[in-house]
């Protein structure tokens, strides 16, 4: 981030609690959301036997995760300083994965509603929706 927004736009001058409140909900990204969420992916759709504990174990992360966050959004627009920045962007991709591996075991909305906001809030910005909407339309290309 140093190298490439030197005006701040998405993130902190560094030495400051906000710079390090950023990193830590990217530590949090890397080491919680991403591996849960990819070992649910897994346990649904690759693993070679299907074995319920696991994927319930993964569904049961899926909701933890989500609950972190959702309790931490709580009263506030974005995960740090009151601005949108990395940390924020960093969780997008994996949370649209919930509904297909969840089903109905989470509904995102009704469980999590500060996490939900968040998420449209996130969504809405007009970079991640191309981003968003090019891979659906990947997606749809590809016929999944």
């Amino acid at each position: 981030m140093e190298t490439y927004d030197k005006e701040k736009t998405i993130s902190f001058a560094a030495g400051t609690p906000e710079y390090f409140h950023a990193k830590q909900w990217l530590y949090f990204q890397m080491s919680g959301q991403g591996p849960d969420f990819g070992q649910a992916v897994w346990f649904k759709m690759y693993h070679h036997e299907k074995i319920q504990s696991a994927q319930d174990r993964y569904i049961n992360e899926l909701r933890r995760v989500s609950g972190v966050m959702n309790r931490a959004l709580e009263g506030k627009e974005w995960l740090v300083g009151g601005k949108y920045s990395y940390a924020d962007v960093a969780f997008v991709v994996w949370f649209e994965i919930v509904p297909w591996i969840a089903g109905d075991k989470i509904d995102l909305a009704k469980d999590f509603p500060n996490l939900y906001a968040w998420l449209n809030r996130i969504k809405a910005r007009p970079a991640v929706a191309k981003v968003l909407k090019a891979k659906a339309d990947a997606k749809a290309a590809a016929g999944k």
